[in-house]
């Protein structure tokens, strides 16, 4: 089945494919039987794929610059540097 290979169990025969492209697109599948490529089928737009799936995001942080104690309010500042990829269209960090 779509170049799958599933062993013959019975009637109706339920098989999972796998490896998959979430793209959004028609699938077409085709079954047959290796032993008998005569008989064969193709059934176009059977499903839908879903759409791609998000990219994970991924995010470190390393600390930058320090500054010293302020000592009239015991207060400093400190620098870190966030880096991240695929990250969300909206919101804050």
């Amino acid at each position: 089945v779509n170049g799958q290979s599933f062993a013959i169990t019975g009637s109706p025969q339920t098989v999972i494919l796998t490896g998959l492209t979430a793209d959004g697109n028609s699938v077409n599948v085709t079954a047959d039987f290796s032993a008998d490529g005569a008989c064969t089928v193709t059934s176009n737009g059977l499903f839908t794929a879903p759409a791609p799936c998000p990219p994970a995001c991924t995010i470190s942080v390393a600390a930058g610059n320090q500054t010293a104690c302020v000592p009239a309010t015991s207060q400093y500042t400190q620098e870190v540097i966030v880096t991240y990829s695929n990250e969300p269209g909206t919101g804050t960090l």
